[in-house]
């Protein structure tokens, strides 16, 4: 049993480990690889670069520069969010579909177009023709098929965005996007993902009353059933009589519960609806990205606030940086589009950098000091240059003149000094590290920066291959341990029932009656009996004198007082005396016994029996491990005296040693 502990504990103590290890590589520090490699890479994330050979064909290499994905796709893509999805877009032969870094199919390559894998979703469709078929994240086509008309994009699991409607995995239609419209949906339309239960609508309808008048709203649904519109307030509206009313445009959700609104009028405005309660928050000029739960506003007065997802300012002070002037158009103009994103890629400042980030700068605008949204604090430091290069990230210029990167945290990432700015500008930000490439000759050099809160893998995906061939172990272990036991407890089920079968032989023969001539024996011995066993030599003697053996000889009659009497076994037909005072103990010892029985049933010291004149009754007191029993079966309690009448019949281990207690005359 110890043992079998033993292997458990150490079998409990492995798995232990390992989660432990899981735990740690989260918080583990940065990674960094750098090769050296032929081929131009344009992009990294979690180890791996899609790179492009002389032909212009796309293929993804590991951290050691070797080919993970071959180079036969025209394009390559990662996915915005390289944190919680490891996959490639590619696109062969004017197909698209999706592939894993070991280039495993996840959506086949043959679409017209792809909806990723994407906020949060296990579901990726692929359009096709006038189909679009779904695939989850194992590469598993779903039964169902979308058939409407045109492609549709992934909103959540089981809500899918076409050009004329919504529809859910089961082919239904949701919303009728094209109903009481003059406008053109594909431009014009948006849905977007609300918690895990909600989807937001953002939809347009018209009236002709004399002048063409254009409502705007938004319409919040549950999964299949329809629970509200968010229509523009009254007061929101500049203009009663203008023929443009204020509407309101859906912007995105920060929430479970919250989305983003943008009221479209000359000084318009933002605001957070909450879709439980049917309530707006204050207004805003402007809103920037959330992070950890928190963003950076910009209330109508112009005072820079850091508010929750509910809408709420969270900061008790305002935000100063003393000699220092805060710099935030680009949060008061707004969240750009993917399009205006491309046509300011090449300029210093990204608008949507600015979502961690507040710069702050002097009177001669030559010293620039960060505000980080995370910390709520200023980051340590003077800086003579700051560029939002995205992803949070920001590319500084120390009082050396020498570039770095830091994240949203302040954490440096790319240390100061190492790579030029072109190099830094240059390089391939995305939410899980930074890939810069430096050339060096004919070749590249490709330098990787992983950061550590956005280490992905976990020790068991990691590691893989080792936690296989230790887990095929731990389960041949357990299995020789299983067997094991199971082998101990047949073994000890096996004695038992052994054990069980000769207690019920025992029982069956202890309650098989004495036959007559052992009830009722002859008192007188029989003229030939077989010769008796020796006793000791060194006899109890009665209170007269008289030893045990010696009365055994001479008695030819029975005495006056008790005596046992020899039924069955070695001592048939003998009568030995016990006066008053006289203890007779019997075993199978020949030491410190009166009576001696050679039977592997008879203890050493089996019993003492006694006879009491006044009472006319015998006295047992049973040692033994197999008993001393009446005819009936009944066996006599053990260590405890027991009286016994003259003329009982006693059995004394089994059916071989039988005696009756003689009646005294």
């Amino acid at each position: 049993m110890r043992k079998r502990f033993s292997l458990c504990k150490k079998v409990g103590v492995f798995l232990l480990t390992a989660v432990m290890c899981t735990s740690q590589l989260n918080v583990q520090a940065e990674k960094k690889y750098d090769f050296e490699t032929e081929y131009q890479v344009v992009a990294g994330a979690n180890g791996y670069f899609i790179a492009k050979n002389q032909q212009g064909e796309y293929g993804l290499l590991d951290r050691e520069g070797e080919k993970a994905v071959g180079f036969d796709y025209s394009e390559m893509e990662f996915p915005k969010d390289t944190m919680q999805y490891q996959y490639i877009k590619v696109k062969q032969n004017k197909n698209w579909g999706i592939v894993d870094y070991d280039e495993n199919t996840l959506v086949p390559l043959n679409f017209e177009k792809v909806s990723e894998y994407s906020n949060g979703n296990t579901i990726a469709a692929g359009y096709n023709g006038n189909t679009t078929y779904l695939y989850d994240l194992k590469g598993k086509q779903q039964k169902k098929q979308l058939t409407g008309s045109g492609s549709y994009s992934v909103i959540s699991d089981t809500v899918f965005w076409g050009k004329e409607d919504i529809r859910n995995e089961k082919d239904n239609t949701l919303v009728k996007l094209e109903e009481n419209s003059l406008l053109d949906k594909k431009k014009n339309s948006l849905a977007v993902k609300v918690g895990d239960t909600h989807y937001a609508v953002q939809k347009y309808t018209t009236q002709l009353t004399g002048n063409l008048e254009t409502d705007q709203n938004i319409e919040v649904y549950e999964k299949d059933e329809k629970t509200q519109d968010i229509l523009p307030e009254e007061e929101w509206v500049k203009d009663k009589d203008s023929t443009v009313k204020g509407s309101l445009k859906l912007i995105k959700a920060v929430s479970d519960k919250n989305i983003i609104a943008d009221m479209q009028m000359d000084d318009g405005f933002r605001v957070i609806y909450n879709i439980e309660d049917g309530q707006s928050t204050s207004k805003y000029k402007s809103i920037g990205e959330f992070r950890d739960g928190k963003a950076f506003a910009v209330d109508m007065d112009n005072n820079i606030k850091i508010i929750d997802t509910s809408g709420k300012a969270i900061n008790k002070n305002d935000i100063e940086v003393a000699d220092y002037k805060e710099n935030t158009d680009s949060l008061k103009s707004g969240t750009m589009t993917e399009s205006e994103l491309e046509k300011e890629k090449n300029q210093d400042i990204k608008k949507e950098g600015q979502t961690s980030f507040l710069k702050f700068e002097n009177e001669k605008k030559d010293r620039f000091k960060l505000y980080s949204l995370t910390k709520e604090d200023v980051i340590k430091g003077t800086w003579k240059d700051v560029k939002f290069v995205g992803n949070d990230f920001v590319l500084l210029q120390n009082e050396d003149d020498k570039y770095g990167v830091i994240d949203k945290d302040g954490k440096t990432v790319v240390e100061f000094g190492k790579f030029s700015k072109d190099e830094l500008l240059n390089a391939s930000y995305c939410n899980s590290g930074i890939t810069v490439v430096k050339q060096n000759g004919n070749k590249n050099d490709v330098y990787y920066y992983q950061t550590a809160k956005e280490v992905k893998k976990s020790f068991f995906e990691a590691n893989k291959k080792i936690i296989l061939f230790a887990g095929i172990g731990v389960a041949i272990l357990l299995v020789i341990l299983c067997v094991i036991i199971a082998l101990k407890k047949k073994a000890a089920a096996k004695a038992e029932e052994q054990r069980q079968q000769e207690k019920r032989q025992q029982d069956a023969q202890r309650r098989k009656p004495v036959s007559p001539k052992f009830q009722q024996p002859t008192i007188q011995p029989k003229p030939q009996r077989r010769e008796k066993p020796p006793v000791k030599k060194t006899n109890v003697t009665s209170g007269k004198g008289t030893s045990i053996h010696s009365a055994v000889k001479a008695s030819a009659s029975k005495p006056k007082k008790g005596y046992l009497e020899g039924v069955r076994g070695e001592y048939t037909g003998a009568v030995i005396p016990l006066e008053e005072g006289m203890k007779i103990r019997i075993g199978r010892s020949q030491e410190n016994n009166d009576l001696i029985l050679n039977s592997v049933k008879i203890s050493r010291h089996h019993c003492i029996i006694d006879y009491d004149s006044k009472r006319g009754q015998y006295r047992i007191v049973d040692y033994s491990s197999n008993g001393v029993y009446l005819p009936d079966g009944t066996r006599l309690e053990r260590k405890k005296q027991t009286w016994l009448n003259a003329g009982t019949t006693i059995i004394i281990g089994n059916e071989e040693n039988v005696f009756k207690l003689g009646k005294s005359k």
